[in-house]
């Protein structure tokens, strides 16, 4: 029964991880960069939502959605519309847009120590309430961790359907094939972008709201727990979100069993 609790605590950090995974492979799928950005947008965006509720008073259910719905995706626009645009203007190689997703990762993490400094926060706020649900026995799950579960494969499902039953999925499919020809067939490339940017940038942001509770929150911390999960997007070839979404509960469980697995001694 324990490692069955253990296994459910796992599916629920692994839920955080494949959201994080999804918006790299969202963004690396519509754009071609893989952002290594991504640990600091998500540790920004929890920043922000601590500022509005916790430094500012704004209450939860307004903070949160104004956080995750116009503070994450407007980082993602700000990043596609002031620096990789440019740089796609003037045709940058792959390795230059790869270098600056590593100075918008520098330039984060940066200007979240120069804004709260150095001292952790530990007082986050959860978006989703901490009570348990009893199952069957002893075995419980967190109402918050059932809810990361369900916004994981809920988002994983609209996007799999928007990529391949929608014109704007083909639209997206096309830009980061061939994205002179997509400008020629009136395809906006640059919306386009913007969008896949402003998804990536948003799922990030939530990853990073959810993860913020579980840990001290400073600059550093959840940037680098979050830069853990690009092995899902390794793990999912960068293209495949069900394999993403697999991978990070995959993760989650065996590193949760892990933590009550002991080598035998020598």
């Amino acid at each position: 029964m324990l490692y069955l609790q253990l296994a459910l605590a796992g599916v629920a950090s692994g839920s955080i991880a494949a959201l994080s995974g999804l918006g790299l492979v969202l963004t690396y799928r519509a754009t071609g960069v893989f952002n290594f950005a991504h640990g600091a947008v998500a540790m920004f965006v929890a920043y922000l939502l601590w500022q509005t509720n916790v430094g500012w008073g704004i209450p939860l259910w307004i903070a949160a959605p104004l956080v995750l719905l116009v503070g994450g995706p407007g980082i993602g626009v700000l990043l596609e519309r002031l620096v990789f645009r440019p740089l796609e203007t003037r045709g940058a190689s792959t390795s230059e847009k790869l270098v600056a997703t590593l100075g918008v990762f520098v330039v984060l993490v940066g200007l979240a120590q120069t804004i709260w400094g150095p001292v952790h926060k530990t007082d986050s706020p959860n978006l989703f309430p901490q009570t348990s649900i009893h199952l069957t026995g002893e075995l419980r799950i967190g109402a918050n961790q059932l809810a990361q579960l369900v916004i994981v494969l809920v988002s994983a499902g609209v996007l799999l359907a928007v990529f391949r039953y929608t014109h704007l999925g083909t639209k997206m499919r096309a830009v980061v094939d061939r994205r002179e020809l997509a400008d020629l067939t009136a395809v906006n490339a640059n919306r386009i972008a913007s969008l896949a940017w402003a998804l990536g940038c948003g799922f990030a942001g939530l990853s990073g709201v959810l993860l913020a509770p579980q840990l001290e929150l400073d600059p550093f911390r959840l940037t680098l727990l979050v830069i853990d999960t690009f092995a899902v997007a390794v793990i999912a070839r960068l293209s495949s979100m069900p394999l993403a979404v697999v991978a990070g509960i995959v993760l989650g469980v065996v590193q949760s069993l892990s933590v009550r697995w002991t080598p035998p001694a020598p």
